[in-house]
């Protein structure tokens, strides 16, 4: 009988961790690239720094889910450097993970959140609220 107990209670354990630590991984649905449409509930171009002698536009990005839980993010910008205009690419790479309608990107050791409804992405930094549509 208290064997049955210890093993009634280790799988009551084990139950009550799974529930408040939900298991995620890539969710395999909302793998493809999807498009930045807005930043901050404005179109592009986005100016994203804009000082004396310098003006940094995001002009296009792209972020890339694989069904494995690897993200591929590449940006576009416009930079007119004291007069000097060039078009830098920023490549970002990191992984991701799905729970329900949520995902968690991490690259460089920050995590970044969001949902994905339909084919829509939407990531937000705690600031800055961008969309995407695949």
């Amino acid at each position: 009988m208290r064997r049955l107990a210890t093993v009634i209670l280790g799988t009551l354990a084990i139950a009550a961790c799974s529930a408040a630590e939900p298991m995620t991984a890539p969710d395999p649905s909302m793998a493809g690239t999807y498009q930045l449409k807005t930043m901050a509930g404005s179109t592009l171009p986005y100016a994203v720094l804009q000082q004396p002698g310098l003006d940094l536009k995001v002009t296009a990005e792209s972020m890339t889910l694989d069904a494995a839980g690897a993200f591929t993010d590449i940006t576009n910008y416009l930079r007119i450097n004291n007069g000097v205009v060039d078009y830098p690419v920023d490549t970002l790479v990191g992984t991701w993970t799905a729970y329900q309608s949520n995902v968690t990107l991490v690259a460089k050791g920050q995590k970044f959140g969001g949902t994905v409804v339909g084919n829509t992405l939407t990531l937000s930094d705690g600031v800055l609220v961008s969309v995407y549509s695949r």
